[in-house]
């Protein structure tokens, strides 16, 4: 088995901006069927909340396999003093050709979408046996506003893992940079969608392959002075958890009853 992987295949649809009302998010072709995917929104804002609804019938489940839902992950903050913020959510396609296309209707905000798709993820149909940080299910985020924007540390639990981070900044940065100065992988920059339409905003993602159970952390990029938002948390693979090691064996004779005990 392998590890998680970013798909670039079935990541190629274009970034999208809703500024009023509702509107399609849309992937490429997905290429398989029960491929995951994830939405990642920018809302360059606080006012209230965006909202995803169906989009064309048939075409993706949320992780508990009901059709033309997804399954959400959260809302985090961007900035230090809080600017904007990002939301995400999973998925599965429900055919291997058809594109996907998400509605998602604006509180008033502007928003700035785009889809990722993965391959060799773990079919679990909860959060808790999907993604993972430290703990089953969990996610962190790190928000701030600097001349750099720092990674935010991901824990797996077991081998074959992708540590993921999904950055948001409420300006439009072009060319950022994959994060140096971690410890622990190697973070590479896969895809960014920036654009300057309405208010500016950024959205991008990182991600490193995990071997073995342990911490990414400690990666930075040089950007302009912007609030930045990071989420993080790993993908798990569709690798069996390793056993536990084997028990150690240890034999003592006894010579009063001519036995061996074992424990």
């Amino acid at each position: 088995m392998a590890a998680p992987s970013y798909d670039t295949s079935g990541s190629a649809g274009a970034g999208a901006v809703i500024q009023t009302g509702s509107a399609n998010v849309t992937s490429s072709s997905p290429g398989a069927i029960g491929k995951l995917f994830m939405l990642q929104v920018l809302q360059d804002g606080t006012t209230g909340t965006p909202s995803v609804a169906t989009g064309a019938a048939g075409r993706y489940e949320d992780l508990a396999g009901t059709d033309d839902a997804l399954t959400s992950l959260g809302a985090f903050d961007v900035g230090s003093a809080v600017a904007a913020r990002q939301h995400v959510w999973l998925g599965r396609s429900l055919s291997s050709t058809s594109v996907i296309n998400v509605s998602v209707t604006t509180p008033g905000d502007d928003l700035y979408c785009r889809i990722f798709f993965f391959l060799n993820t773990s079919t679990g149909t909860t959060l808790s046996t999907v993604i993972e940080n430290g703990s089953a299910g969990s996610s962190a985020n790190g928000a701030g506003t600097s001349t750099t924007v720092a990674d935010t540390g991901v824990t797996t639990l077991d081998v074959d893992r992708l540590a993921v981070n999904l950055i948001g900044i409420n300006d439009d940065l072009t060319g950022i940079a994959s994060f140096t100065g971690e410890t622990g992988g190697n973070w590479t920059q896969d895809i960014s969608f920036e654009s300057s339409t309405g208010t500016d905003g950024t959205i991008a993602l990182q991600t490193a392959t995990m071997a073995f159970a342990g911490t990414i952390n400690g990666g930075k990029a040089t950007i302009t002075s912007e609030p930045s938002g990071v989420i993080g948390f790993a993908l798990i693979g569709t690798t069996a958890a390793a056993p536990p090691l084997a028990r150690p064996v240890q034999m003592e004779w006894q010579q009063a009853v001519g036995r061996a005990s074992i424990w």
